[in-house]
């Protein structure tokens, strides 16, 4: 499982998931290939941001409103909403995903206090000379006690925190955190995790097949064309060498027949029954097929025509780009009919 822990900093400008990239996280937690994680305090911390950045631009509004009803000598004006209330439809938000289970509530316990006592004494990361973060550090540690639980997935933390979280170099995590947990990889936002991490990017490129596979409406027909298609060739050259050291005489009733040739008539070729399976980025698609091939029979001096069907098994990979014929083999031979 996908495990994604989120930071305050990761959400500040897009507190509801509204860009494309968290829209994409979300979607990918609703659809349970991803498990978004979100600690209390990061929650309050989201609610109180957003109540002060909103209260912040309606000020911005008023202030250029007057200078307009000066300039115009007028008394226009504009009703705002509370930023109280917007913190509270912020807080209603996230509680909903956590009712959906889209998002998983880290809460923290008391139990944390002593060790976290002792990293603001030592000045352990997240702590700093210059300022304790015991917010930084209590969701950090909570974090590293779900983790811990979770002993097995692919774990990542997305903070742009880069002063409390990041090594010096502000390219990884700080050392004295991947101590701490040396099985997460950081990520400053969203954008970096959904474009640079091998495991979401598989995601990514399995729902676009799903979606692709979906709306394909696979049936009899639509694998014709695919065995018809740029495989054809190798298609009837497995059918026929699946055969083509038979015994004329152990499907045929050939009176002195002493030569026995045959050809495919290509077109023939038709599904008789088929069945897909969606895997990852492919499909796996095995089917029935019947071919109709030409015989010529040779008994001393006279030739004959007729015509056989041969059964065969085949089984394809299908990608939304490329179809590769893994196998055939025959299954059933009918007995010629004579011209």
């Amino acid at each position: 499982m996908v495990s994604i822990f989120l930071d305050s900093n990761a959400l500040f400008s897009d507190p509801l998931f509204k860009s494309s990239f968290g829209a994409l996280l979300l979607e990918y937690a609703r659809e349970g290939k991803v498990k978004l994680f979100i600690s209390s305090i990061v929650i309050d911390e989201i609610s109180n941001n957003y109540e002060k950045i909103i209260g912040k631009h309606f000020q911005a509004i008023r202030t250029e409103l007057e200078k307009v009803n000066k300039l115009l000598q007028v008394a226009t004006s504009i009703e705002l909403p509370n930023p109280k209330t917007l913190r509270e439809e912020i807080s209603s938000f996230y509680t909903s995903l956590i009712t959906d289970e889209v998002l998983t509530e880290v809460l923290y316990s008391n139990e944390i206090l002593p060790e976290l006592v002792k990293m603001s004494i030592n000045r352990i990361k997240p702590f700093t000379e210059r300022k304790q973060e015991f917010r930084d550090a209590i969701i950090w540690l909570s974090y590293k006690d779900t983790i811990k639980k979770l002993e097995i997935g692919n774990f990542f933390f997305i903070s742009n925190n880069k002063d409390d979280f990041w090594d010096s170099d502000k390219k990884d995590l700080h050392p004295e955190l991947k101590n701490d947990l040396p099985n997460i990889k950081l990520y400053s936002n969203f954008q970096e995790l959904c474009t640079l991490e091998k495991v979401i990017l598989k995601i990514s490129t399995e729902k676009k097949f799903s979606t692709w596979f979906n709306n394909l409406q696979l049936d009899n027909k639509q694998i014709e064309k695919y065995l018809k298609g740029e495989i054809c060739e190798t298609v009837h050259q497995r059918i026929k060498r699946s055969i083509d050291k038979m015994s004329p005489s152990t499907y045929f009733t050939i009176d002195n027949g002493i030569y026995f040739e045959f050809s495919f008539e290509w077109d023939s070729l038709k599904v008789l029954n088929y069945t897909a399976y969606q895997l990852t980025d492919f499909a796996s698609i095995a089917c029935e097929v019947e071919s109709k091939a030409k015989a010529v029979v040779y008994t001393h001096g006279l030739k004959h025509r007729g015509y056989f069907y041969i059964k065969s098994n085949i089984s394809i990979t299908l990608t939304q780009h490329t179809v590769v014929l893994d196998d055939v083999y025959s299954t059933d031979v009918s007995d010629l009919t004579k011209d």
